[in-house]
This record gives structure tokens, sequence and C-alpha cells, in this order.
């Protein structure tokens, strides 16, 4: 899929990689993973679960013999908090979350999509 004539998949990269270098930031103290979660934790937890099937790919595409898992590790485990987060302030189980995931995905990907395109 392309907007404006890029692949989706380079824009959702460039998201993940900014995403990563913010985890690492909360891994090394430099930043709380209470402050990531009060500003963007929702757009980091959903971001990190909707884009699973590309990061297991850029895990493999960057490495020549063996999926490299150390790719977004920081990522992956700062979504497991936000998760974690997400079910004690709300009262509800991590499946429950992923099923509210599952069910609101293209209600998120279209957001998504209008904000690439400059609408509201």
């Amino acid at each position: 899929m392309y907007i404006f004539g890029v692949k989706v998949r380079f824009i959702i990269e460039n998201v993940l990689e900014f995403l990563e270098k913010v985890s690492t930031f909360e891994r090394r103290g430099a930043v709380s993973a209470k402050l990531i979660w009060d500003t963007f934790g929702w757009y980091l937890w959903r971001y990190y679960y909707y884009s699973a099937e590309i990061i297991a790919e850029l895990r493999k595409e960057w490495t020549s013999k063996k999926s490299d898992q150390t790719l977004y590790q920081d990522l992956e485990a700062l979504y497991g908090k936000m998760l974690k987060q997400e079910c004690e302030r709300r009262s509800i189980t991590e499946r429950d979350a992923k099923d509210e995931l599952d069910t609101t995905r293209e209600k998120f990907v279209a957001s998504e999509r209008r904000l690439s395109h400059g609408h509201d």
C-alpha cells in the first residue's frame, strides 16, 4: 500500500524507529514509563501491537542467517509495560485489551491515514 507514493511500511518503520528510541530512553532512565504513558503511550502500544508482523519481517530482513531479536527489543519491553498499565488503569484483562485492539484496528489505521493526508 502507498500513501503519496511512499510505501506504508516505510512510514511505519519510521514510526517504529522513533518509538524504539523513546523506549531506549525509558530503559536507561532518561524518561519514565509514566511520562510516556501520559503523553503517547496509547500510540506506542497500538503501533507495536498492530506492527508485530512488520517487526518480525524486519528482524529477519536485517540479518542473513537468523532473526535478530534485538531489533526493537526496547519497544517490545515498553509495549509490555504500557499494556500492563492500560489493564491496571482500566481494570480490564490483557485479553480484553487485545480484543479491543483487534476490533478497533481499522478505525486506528483510518485515523492515522487521515493524519498522513493532512486532514482532521
